[in-house]
C-alpha cells in the first residue's frame, strides 16, 4: 500500500477512538504531514552533556560508596565538577560557559525539578559557576531564582548531601517542611522550557568559526543511526511527551497529531517494552493499550506474520481485548503456565529486526528521517 493510502487508513481508524480532543493538532514534528530537516546543533550538545556526565558516573566506587544498600546523593558529583572544567579549559576563553550551558540545558527541559538538580544534585557543585554562565548568557529569570533558592539553605554545606539533609532523614521524612515549601514555591515559579540555554550556546559557537566549524563537520557526518536515533527521542519527547494511563488518554497522546509519528512511537514502545519479558512483557506494560492500532500497523505496513502473532497473543485476554492497563495487567496474573507458555512463543512470531527496519524505511518514506 502507498504511504498516503496507509496513513489515511490509520487516521482514521484512530479517529473515532481519539475523539475531538484529536482535533488539538500537535505542531512541528509532531503535526501531519511534518518533515523533518536537519538534525540541530543541540542534538551534539546532548551528548557532549551525556557523555560528561557518564565519564563522572564511571568514577564512582559504587561498592565503596553504598551503605547497607543506599548511596549518597549524587556521589559523582565531584567528578562531574573536575569534568565540566576540564571541558572548559579546553574551550577558547570566550566559549569557556559551553558545557555549563549544556548542563543547564538538560536541567531547562524538566523545569519542576530543576531547583532540586541545581541545589541538591550533581550540578549544585558547581552552581556559582552556573549562576556565571547564567549572568553572562542572559538567563536573569533562571539566575534570579536560583539565587532565591540558595539563600533558603540554612548552611550550604560541600556536598550535595549537606543540603538533603536539611530537607529530609534517611527515612525521607522531611524535617524542614518550609525549606520543602519554599524550593516547591520556586519550582512553581522556574520558566518552562524555551531552549533559552541552548540558544545561548549556540550564540556563544557561532562568535568562534573554527568552533563552529567542528560542530558543522560533526553533524555531516552523523550515522543514519545517530539520525534515527534523534528522531526518535525527539518524538517522544515532543508528540508523547504527555503522561497517560486510560485508553483514551492513550489514544489522545499518540493521534493528536501525525500518524507516521503515531506509527512510529507505538513500534518503538514494543520493541522496548519487549526486549526483555517478549510479548509477555509488553502486553503487561501501559503501551499495549495501543496493541489494537499496532497490529492495524504491522497489517498495513505488510508485516503479517507480526500483525498475527499480536492478534492471536490478544486473542488470550478473550474476545474483547482489555485495553484498561489494570484490567489487562489484572487477567495476566490469573493467566495459566500454558498461557504464558502460549504467549512466548508467539513473540517469537514478532522480529524485532524487521520492525525496526520497518520504522526506518517509514520514516524515510514519511519524510521525517532527518537529513
Amino acid at each position: 500500500m502507498r504511504i498516503g493510502a496507509w496513513l489515511s487508513a490509520l487516521a482514521l481508524a484512530a479517529a473515532a477512538a481519539a475523539g475531538p480532543a484529536a482535533a488539538q493538532v500537535a505542531g512541528g514534528l509532531c503535526a501531519r504531514g511534518a518533515t523533518a530537516g536537519p538534525v540541530p546543533l543541540s542534538y551534539l550538545f546532548e551528548q557532549d552533556a551525556l557523555a560528561l556526565r557518564n565519564a563522572a558516573l564511571a568514577t564512582v566506587d559504587w561498592e565503596a560508596a553504598g551503605v547497607d544498600g543506599s548511596y549518597p546523593p549524587a556521589p559523582e558529583a565531584a567528578a562531574l565538577r573536575d569534568a565540566l572544567a576540564a571541558r572548559a579549559a579546553s574551550l577558547p576563553p570566550a566559549l569557556a560557559d559551553l558545557p555549563y550551558l549544556m548542563i543547564l540545558a538538560e536541567v531547562e527541559n524538566e523545569p519542576s525539578a530543576a531547583v532540586y538538580a541545581l541545589t541538591q544534585g550533581a550540578e549544585s557543585l558547581v552552581a556559582a559557576r552556573l549562576l556565571d554562565a547564567m549572568d553572562r548568557s542572559g538567563l536573569t529569570a533562571e539566575a534570579r531564582l536560583l539565587r532565591e533558592a540558595i539563600g533558603l539553605y540554612p548552611d550550604w554545606g560541600d556536598l550535595p548531601a549537606d543540603r538533603v539533609a536539611q530537607l529530609v532523614d534517611d527515612s525521607g521524612e522531611t524535617v524542614d517542611q518550609a525549606l520543602s515549601d519554599a524550593l516547591d514555591d520556586l519550582s512553581f515559579r522556574w520558566p518552562p522550557p524555551g531552549d533559552r540555554a541552548l540558544a545561548a550556546a549556540e550564540a556563544l559557537i557561532a562568535q568562534d568559526p573554527a568552533t563552529a566549524s567542528s560542530y558543522a563537520a560533526q553533524l555531516a557526518a552523523l550515522t543514519e543511526d545517530d539520525r534515527f536515533g534523534w528522531l526518535m527521542d525527539r518524538l517522544w519527547t515532543e508528540c508523547i511527551g504527555q503522561s497517560w494511563w486510560t485508553a483514551e488518554e492513550g489514544d489522545r497522546a499518540h493521534f493528536s497529531g501525525g500518524s507516521a509519528q503515531a506509527a512510529l512511537v507505538m513500534m518503538d514502545a514494543y520493541l522496548a517494552d519487549s526486549a526483555e519479558g517478549g510479548l509477555d512483557g509488553y502486553f503487561f506494560s501501559p503501551s499495549a493499550t495501543m496493541a489494537p492500532k499496532l497490529a492495524l500497523v504491522f497489517e498495513i505496513r505488510g508485516l503479517t506474520a507480526e500483525a498475527l502473532a499480536l492478534r492471536e497473543g490478544m486473542a488470550l485476554f478473550g474476545p474483547a481485548f482489555p485495553r484498561d492497563p489494570e484490567v489487562r495487567m489484572g487477567a495476566m496474573q490469573d493467566f495459566t503456565a500454558e498461557q504464558h507458555d502460549l504467549m512466548a512463543r508467539l513473540g517469537l512470531g514478532l522480529d524485532p529486526v524487521l520492525i525496526e527496519a520497518d520504522m526506518r524505511r517509514l520514516a524515510r518514506e514519511a519524510g521525517l528521517m532527518p537529513g
